[in-house]
């Protein structure tokens, strides 16, 4: 189970190192939403969060903004910031590493 959320957390790294140069002023982070009510859910559905693939025991794992995260904790949406073991969110991991040259896709 442990390699499974190890897993997610690298592809949501990757989704952000990808989104970084698209969305540098956004603000995308990861974070683990604890939705435990239909309602909640519903909220979660809504703003376009998927359900399938980031669903976990302890909640449902997200990349959201601040704003989406404050519409979220409004409806009774429990957020947590996830960070990595070394204490870096998501965004800093993926800033860092562009800022390294690193980049999925080059223009042509």
């Amino acid at each position: 189970m442990k390699v499974r959320g190890v897993v997610v957390a690298l592809t949501a790294l990757l989704v952000l190192a990808i989104a970084v140069p698209a969305s540098a002023g956004v603000g995308l982070n990861a974070y683990r939403a604890k939705a435990k009510s239909v309602k909640q859910l519903r909220e979660l559905k809504r703003l376009g969060f998927d359900l399938t693939e980031g669903k976990r025991r302890k909640g449902v794992e997200i990349i959201a903004t601040k704003a989406q995260v404050r519409k979220l904790r409004r409806a009774g949406v429990k957020t947590k910031l996830i960070r990595t073991k070394s204490g870096r969110t998501a965004l800093k991991a993926a800033a860092s590493q562009a800022a390294g040259g690193w980049q999925v896709f080059l223009e042509q």
